[in-house]
């Protein structure tokens, strides 16, 4: 066995195969989602569109206590003739994201298969670890623009205003920063594998 290679325990490798079930999972249910969100917009018309109402206020009167105001962050419109750029931006949301959900749980199964067989330092796994940490910035990023067009353009179409407004969350940012770190481990592990050849 060279350096590269670990022995892995029994129990591990389940738990690591059992985890691949869980990306295999949740790469199914994105499916699910972003298909059945394409099958709301595809037809065209009576559209739901979630739009941002920061800085809204209602007024939520309760059965059994005074009118309470409460403020809104967001709500979902139906609009019964979707501009092209609503429907544009709403569908190439849910293809970005669930093509980035489903790339990103096949990434994590190749990861946990090699950690499973020990060989995650015999191979360059830090590159495709890099390349989730590109693809969770840019579809994060991609997701709150379109969402910020859809939601500006679904206004616009009801009659208010057409101004565009766009919230950047800088979740997906960290996110990436903290799985590229995860590559860097691989990364200086893969090297200190390979330097320690032949001296054992």
């Amino acid at each position: 066995m060279d350096n590269a290679t670990v022995a892995v325990d029994k129990e591990d490798r389940l738990a690591l195969f059992v985890t691949v079930g869980v990306a295999a999972l949740v790469a199914i249910a994105a499916l699910v989602t972003g298909v059945s969100r394409l099958v709301e917009v595809a037809p065209g018309s009576d559209v739901p569109v979630r739009i941002s109402l920061e800085g809204e206020t209602t007024v939520l009167d309760l059965e059994h206590s005074a009118a309470t105001p409460v403020e809104l962050e967001t709500g979902v419109v139906t609009v019964a003739e979707p501009s092209i750029t609503t429907m544009a931006a709403s569908i190439a949301e849910p293809v970005i994201v669930t093509l980035a959900i489903v790339a990103g749980a096949l990434i994590v199964a190749i990861v946990l298969i090699r950690l499973a067989r020990g060989t995650a330092l015999a191979r360059r796994t830090y590159l495709p670890i890099y390349v989730l940490a590109v693809i969770t910035l840019v579809a994060g990023l991609a997701s709150g623009f379109l969402n910020g067009v859809a939601s500006s353009s679904a206004l616009a179409d009801l009659g208010g205003s057409d101004a565009l407004h766009l919230s950047l969350s800088l979740v997906p940012v960290f996110a990436s920063l903290a799985i590229a770190a995860v590559g860097v481990a691989f990364e200086a592990a893969h090297r200190l594998s390979k330097d320690t050849e032949g001296l054992v």
